[in-house]
């Protein structure tokens, strides 16, 4: 489950001086049964890269890294970032 929450203003320090920036809060909630925590983070990763920069979902490949069996023999799959050429 991926939750999003609103964006808000904030700030930023940019060395001494303050800059304001807009900040939206995300989260990830899975069942640990069947994955472990490092392919949820590089899931949540790569959500994160792609609200930061959404002109790369228009890139023309995108590549798909099979996540490891679990113990319960399931296999799924997540989007990498696509490689821009």
């Amino acid at each position: 489950i991926l939750g999003v929450g609103r964006i808000r203003d904030d700030v930023d320090w940019d060395g001494d001086t303050p800059v304001k920036v807009k900040r939206m809060t995300i989260s990830l909630t899975w069942d640990h049964r069947v994955l472990d925590g490092a392919p949820a983070a590089e899931f949540a990763a790569t959500i994160k890269s792609f609200l930061e920069q959404p002109l790369r979902l228009l890139a023309k490949r995108t590549v798909y890294v099979p996540l490891k069996a679990s113990t319960m023999g399931a296999t799924s799959s997540i989007a990498a970032p696509p490689k821009v050429m």
